[in-house]
């Protein structure tokens, strides 16, 4: 993005490319993986995998992490080592006591957890709580390692973080799937996952310190910004707990209500929104630290915010189309008819839900990097209050696809908090931006998902058939926007500009 200070355009492209990378190559794993698990641990225990790898990414993740990639990234520009070490300090004291609490928690409510919250059957059970055990050591652990991988986004090197975060992603499904085609217990694949953290955050701890020097434990220093800390990273706090509970609310009442199986087909459904939602992130890791640089420049902060926004909803259009007229053959393809039978509207469901949430992103990063976190947490709240009582409500008559539509709902609720974002920062709508880009987008979304469904509909179920009709998808949709001219002669530059970075890395 032209314009913008500190980091050159070059810069942010080969940031935003290892952000990328951070979820395409641990993504194109996990597709591998996946039905590779689902067969080898079977419907049941693979629903309570999952369910504990719920757990150990999701709850006590509360994104402390976010007040170090703000100051660090404020502060190196103006060469104040000791507020880095004071801010750095902080967080880590304030990660290590969460940390803690959230594994001495959950080691001495396991057997609760698996009786009387989750109803785990009986059979399941025993397996069940150790596995639980062994997933609250790791989330200590991975509390720490967010902080060292902050470290690194705000010093903009994204490159180490990227290694860092593949490592991580292959070293876990990579020792999991051996473990699941030898139908080890999931006792060993957690105690494998447990190890694979440990490595992993020692690593970063020797990595953030080389890339910012700065940084060292200083309880002197880590006093004085306690409060700085707690202040900016109380609205970020509130939202991701509110993030958890409800992920953890939802797989919880689905066990409890509709049993583990269900769970099963559920999640894997969820899991292409998941991930077209972190991929959408990943992208924008840059955004927060662009912010928090350009704060005192309105008109370089709307460049920044339009033209993020407009690649964002262009590259998540393009994924939604391909994705919701295909997903029940490419749930076929990818595990198997029974999976499709029981998960294909999930996913579509999904997939549009989370779509929402990725367009929002930018408006989401942006407030963190201004300091305003606290409007992301009262958003989320909104938007949690209304998925937990439709989840109740709707879930009784519609089961698992309720549960989807009521997270549908909480998507939605987010994407229009765009406006309030609009209103806030720039003291206006910005509709003639969204009336284009909508109306053009949603052109090129339309034709290209039709004609990948009227391709689907002809040729055989097999990948050949799923990356044709994709392949025509793409054609379609970039031809419409190109006739469209949906981007400007400056970021069709920009654009080129980022692909030739893209091949050099």
């Amino acid at each position: 993005m032209s314009n913008l200070p500190s980091q050159s355009s070059a810069s942010i492209a080969r940031n935003t490319i290892y952000g990328a990378l951070t979820w395409l190559l641990p993504l194109a794993l996990s597709l591998a993986v996946t039905p590779l698990l689902y067969r080898s641990l079977g419907t049941e225990t693979y629903g309570i995998y999952v369910l504990v790898i719920g757990l150990i990414s999701y709850s006590f993740n509360f994104g402390i992490g976010r007040a170090v990639v703000r100051y660090i990234s404020a502060y190196r520009s103006t060469n104040e080592g000791a507020m880095i070490r004071g801010i750095f300090s902080a967080t880590l004291i304030i990660a290590a006591v969460i940390g803690s609490f959230g594994m001495i928690s959950i080691l001495l409510l396991a057997d609760v957890l698996v009786s009387d919250v989750l109803r785990i059957d009986a059979h399941l059970a025993a397996e069940a709580a150790s596995a639980i055990r062994i997933a609250a050591i790791i989330i200590f652990f991975s509390t720490i390692n967010q902080v060292f991988w902050s470290v690194l986004q705000g010093a903009h090197r994204f490159d180490i973080y990227s290694k860092l975060f593949n490592a991580n992603s292959f070293l876990t499904l990579g020792g999991t799937l051996v473990l699941a085609i030898l139908r080890a217990e999931l006792l060993y694949i957690f105690l494998w996952n447990l190890l694979s953290m440990v490595v992993v955050t020692a690593i970063s701890a020797f990595a953030s310190k080389k890339a910012v020097p700065e940084i060292r434990p200083d309880v002197g220093q880590a006093k004085l910004h306690l409060m700085t800390v707690l202040r900016f990273s109380s609205g970020i706090i509130g939202y991701q707990i509110l993030g958890n509970v409800l992920l953890l609310f939802e797989r919880g009442w689905i066990v409890r209500t509709m049993g583990a199986d269900v769970l099963a087909y559920y999640v894997i459904a969820m899991s292409m929104g998941m991930y077209l939602h972190g991929f959408s992130t990943s992208l924008t890791l840059t955004i927060t630290p662009l912010a928090s640089e350009t704060q005192k420049d309105p008109e370089r902060l709307l460049l920044l915010y339009k033209r993020a926004t407009k690649f964002i909803l262009i590259i998540v259009a393009f994924i939604a189309s391909a994705l919701l007229a295909s997903s029940g053959t490419f749930l076929t393809v990818w595990i198997g008819q029974d999976v499709a039978a029981n998960a294909a509207i999930l996913m579509a469901i999904h997939v549009a839900a989370f779509s929402l949430h990725a367009i929002s992103i930018i408006s989401w990063q942006m407030r963190e990097g201004l300091g305003v976190p606290g409007q992301n947490f009262l958003v989320y709240l909104l938007a949690f209050l209304v998925n937990v009582l439709l989840l109740i409500w709707l879930s009784q008559s519609l089961d698992a696809t309720g549960a989807a539509i009521a997270r549908f709902v909480s998507c939605a609720i987010i994407f229009l908090s765009i406006l309030q974002f609009e209103l806030w920062l720039f003291k206006r709508i910005q509709t003639a931006f969204w009336a284009r880009l909508i109306g053009v987008v949603g052109i090129a979304f339309i034709l290209g998902g039709v004609c990948n469904y009227l391709l689907l509909s002809q040729l055989p179920a097999s990948w050949i058939g799923l990356l044709t009709a994709s392949l025509a998808n793409g054609i379609i949709y970039v031809l419409v926007l190109w006739m469209l001219r949906i981007l400007t002669t400056e970021e069709r530059a920009l654009l080129k500009a980022f692909l030739g970075k893209y091949r050099n890395v």
